[in-house]
């Protein structure tokens, strides 16, 4: 692809000299080379540039700073170049189309619905009253069971579940192994200290472009619904407890969990291993950082940290303290034994 059209489609700008270079594959700024685009997106690695042998790289203004590339270098200038280069990807690396139709090894319910554009796999499962729009692909292994959804174009990877009566919107992806509709973490204890399951009679709901990395557990709502909010995109191994709710466009990266009933808002993100308490809501664009835990509620736009997590820079201050600990017992030591001597 030339990059004269390469920059129209990512909306970006490339210099006139550089508008006849051609890309066909993608690469690093370490490993690139003839025929390769790359990306610069952070200027830890604006050293990379001069030294790449890819053809082309995707940056702004701003990540070059005063940096000079060489001349044969050409530059897709883009305010986002990590946006852009997300839309390169799927320009220069398609993903493949799956075929429509069914698998012979799929057993389908008579009364399942399935839309004739749809891809199901190898050994999928398909439910009683179950509905597959169009596009959807289920792959290998996938089970959806009665009367649960999937939206126009979604994706299951292998093996994974929808129980019964649950909704995966409209593309939606979701990686290998995720369950959507997990029976929830409800018990009630009698007078002898056994513990009796609640049933969990509720659903759960992904709604519209929710991603899901590998190895994800959403409880089905105790009565109601467990949601995820439009937009939420998830790492690997995490777990949604029954009846939470997330606003739209959250990110949580990974190993994160939200407990029953807790609930967080829109543009919420939670880094790595962060995890919200039962009963409690965490406000509109607040920032969780990794290892956190959050017990108590939170306004929105906070940045917080710690365990209990809050405000990011107390949690700075209280650790510099820390810090000073030791010196500081070695002179209140040195005082009382001052003391001591002065005593009569």
């Amino acid at each position: 692809m030339r990059l004269s059209e390469l920059a129209q489609q990512l909306g970006g700008h490339v210099a006139e000299a550089h508008r006849h270079l051609e890309v066909v594959g993608v690469s690093t700024l370490e490993k690139g080379a003839k025929g390769d685009l790359t990306f610069l997106a952070n200027a830890s690695y604006r050293d990379g540039v001069m030294k790449t042998q890819a053809t082309a790289v995707i940056t702004s203004a701003a990540m070059l700073g005063d940096l000079r590339p060489p001349p044969e270098l050409g530059l897709v200038m883009h305010d986002q170049p990590y946006l852009a280069w997300a839309k390169a990807l799927n320009l220069l690396v398609p993903p493949t189309q799956p075929t429509p139709g069914v698998h012979d090894t799929a057993v389908i319910h008579p009364s399942a619905q399935i839309d004739s554009s749809a891809s199901v796999g190898p050994y999928v499962v398909v439910g009683e009253g179950a509905r597959i729009d169009e596009g959807v692909v289920l792959d290998v292994g996938v089970v959806v069971d009665s009367e649960a959804h999937i939206g126009a174009h979604a994706y299951l990877a292998p093996y994974c579940v929808v129980r019964s009566g649950c909704i995966v919107g409209a593309r939606c992806q979701l990686e290998p192994h995720c369950v959507i509709g997990v029976r929830g973490f409800g018990y009630a204890t009698d007078a002898q200290g056994q513990h009796h399951a609640v049933p969990q009679v509720g659903v759960a709901i992904l709604e519209e472009e929710v991603e899901m990395g590998s190895h994800i557990a959403v409880d089905r709502g105790a009565v109601t619904e467990t949601r995820l909010g439009r937009g939420t995109k998830m790492g690997n191994q995490s777990a949604i407890g029954h009846n939470a709710v997330t606003g739209n466009h959250c990110l949580m990266v990974g190993h994160n969990a939200l407990a029953g009933s807790s609930s967080i808002g829109n543009h919420v993100i939670l880094a790595g291993k962060a995890g919200v308490a039962g009963h409690i809501h965490v406000g509109d664009q607040t920032t969780v950082m990794a290892y956190s835990a959050v017990t108590r509620p939170i306004d929105g736009n906070q940045v917080i940290r710690g365990v209990p997590a809050r405000d990011a820079r107390d949690v700075a201050l209280e650790q510099k303290a820390l810090k000073q600990l030791p010196a500081l017992l070695e002179r209140i030591q040195t005082l009382e034994e001052k003391l001591m001597e002065e005593k009569p």
